[in-house]
């Protein structure tokens, strides 16, 4: 066998294993030792829950009473006579003025009145008021003299209900007339049969101008 040829033959099988080699690094290549994993399938997160709040509803304020304007006068809520036949040494006192914070104020704040007669002699003043008012707010009146009060059964003979308290130097009378609050306060009330001449004639004329 020549040189030649067997060069040759050295040569083929050369590439032969070269092949050979090299496909096997392809099929190697397609392997590896760290297989990736796959990747996880996505998850749809829970929506997060929504919070609701409930605007608070505002209780409802209570109202102010107002009252009703008195149309009449002090001389129509008591009458000189009547006045006179109670005491003839009492009559009306131009300089009265209601007291800032006193009963007598919070009913003209009311829209209603408030009239002074003063004894000529001793100086001794009968305050006398009176509002007209929504029937809810005269049963509130009420019920809040019978805690601060007394009721008396004799000023039921001409009034719906009346009450008497007296703090041992000024005695207050509470009268209670359909929708009218009548007040009489005065130093001369010791007693509730003390402003009885003054309270039933007032409640009588209350009971004319309803």
């Amino acid at each position: 066998m020549s040189m030649s040829y067997r060069a040759r033959s050295i040569m083929v099988g050369r590439g032969l294993l070269a092949a050979s080699l090299l496909a096997a690094s392809v099929v190697l290549a397609g392997c590896t030792s760290n297989p990736v994993a796959p990747a996880p399938a996505e998850t749809t997160d829970a929506p997060a829950p929504v919070e609701t709040t409930t605007a608070p509803v505002a209780s409802p304020e209570p109202t102010t009473p107002t009252g009703i304007p008195i149309t009449f006068t002090c001389d129509q809520l008591l009458t000189p006579e009547q006045v006179y036949a109670f005491n003839a040494n009492f009559g009306a006192n131009p300089q009265y003025v209601v007291e800032p914070g006193t009963v007598a104020a919070e009913i003209v704040a009311l829209q209603g009145i408030s009239c002074g007669w003063l004894n000529q002699t001793s100086n001794e003043l009968i305050e006398v008021a009176v509002a007209h008012l929504e029937p809810a707010d005269i049963e509130a009146r009420k019920n809040e003299l019978v805690i601060s009060s007394h009721l008396v059964p004799t000023y039921n003979n001409v009034a719906d209900e009346g009450y008497f308290t007296t703090d041992g130097t000024i005695g207050r009378a509470d009268v209670f007339v359909g929708e009218y609050w009548l007040m009489m306060r005065s130093s001369v009330f010791f007693e509730p049969g003390d402003a009885i001449s003054l309270v039933e004639p007032a409640a009588t004329n209350l009971q004319g101008v309803s």
